[in-house]
């Protein structure tokens, strides 16, 4: 017979895993030249308040130790992360398409987001060298050695599964994002954000969900990379529009046409995404992880792993 175990436990592992990562990490973040290290520092900070969300019911956490909190920490790592993603996309992405007079004209793009990490990587340096974050998470690992749980908390997770599952995914569809006409649409960015807190949801319970639970996180986080391909496009069609008055402008045409192409194709992705998961079937699937099919199978089986 499988062990039981309570929710309470559940969270308290996952939550210890992230801090054990975010520990690992935070000296190469701290040295600033390792932008990998930066983005797994930053998804343990995110899963991290992710959980203490989710979570949130069962746990019995200090005054000063919750989500708002971590999303602080969270939003430290934005600016850094989102220029090299841009760098990376213009460097690896688009320049090679590009000629070599085409190149040099891109070159003050480079140069405007290399500035713009150093600056967001010293801000980073000192928003993680704080006594404020080191009492934040001092306070985090002080509560995961000793743990307190609420009586919801102490429940079986088997039990409760269907009411997490609901509380994870039971309003995704009903968000503006999947209406969005234009890939301009900002509701689109906050969709992907929704998105993502459903997968690190359904992640969080995936060693009960079986194949279909597995299907779902999948197909989420393509969605989500898909959003979020969108949404790197528009930020560099914006810093584009802001260097357009200097003389280079004219040589950035076919960055700006390699730019919609990319647009256009990542658009015509998501809309063949959107149409598969908004179809009844499709969403009724995820409404019956959450009603509780999977809890049938963990009462009788117990976690099938992850």
């Amino acid at each position: 017979m499988a062990a039981i175990i309570t929710t309470g436990e559940q969270a308290q592992q996952l939550i210890s895993r992230q801090l054990s990562r975010l520990e690992s990490l935070r000296p190469e973040v701290l040295r600033g030249d390792d932008p990998e290290a930066l983005h797994q520092f930053r998804v343990s900070l995110r899963r991290l308040r992710s959980l203490l969300s989710q979570f949130g019911p069962a746990l019995d956490l200090p005054p000063r130790l919750n989500r708002t909190r971590i999303a602080a920490l969270a939003r430290t790592t934005g600016s850094c992360r989102d220029a090299d993603v841009l760098r990376d996309h213009l460097e690896l992405r688009l320049l090679p398409q590009l000629g070599p007079g085409e190149q040099k004209a891109c070159a003050s793009l480079l140069r405007q987001l290399k500035r713009q990490r150093r600056q967001a990587m010293t801000d980073l340096q000192e928003a993680l060298g704080s006594g404020r974050t080191r009492k934040l998470l001092g306070r985090l690992d002080r509560w995961c050695r000793e743990p307190r749980y609420t009586c919801l908390g102490r429940l079986s997770l088997a039990d409760w599964l269907a009411e997490w599952l609901q509380a994870c995914g039971g309003v995704c569809f009903l968000h503006a994002g999947w209406f969005a006409a234009h890939p301009r649409d900002s509701d689109l960015h906050e969709l992907r954000k929704r998105i993502k807190e459903v997968r690190y949801g359904l992640e969080a319970l995936r060693g009960w969900l079986g194949e279909p639970g597995e299907a779902w996180i999948s197909d989420l986080r393509n969605v989500q990379s898909c959003l979020g391909d969108l949404h790197d496009q528009e930020v560099l069609m914006q810093l584009l529009r802001s260097q357009d008055q200097n003389d280079e402008a004219a040589s950035r045409t076919a960055l700006h046409r390699l730019l919609e192409q990319e647009r256009l194709e990542r658009w015509q992705q998501w809309l063949v995404l959107r149409d598969d998961l908004l179809l009844p079937s499709r969403r009724r699937s995820l409404v019956r992880l959450a009603d509780g099919e999977a809890s049938a199978q963990m009462e009788n089986n117990g976690p099938s792993g992850g």
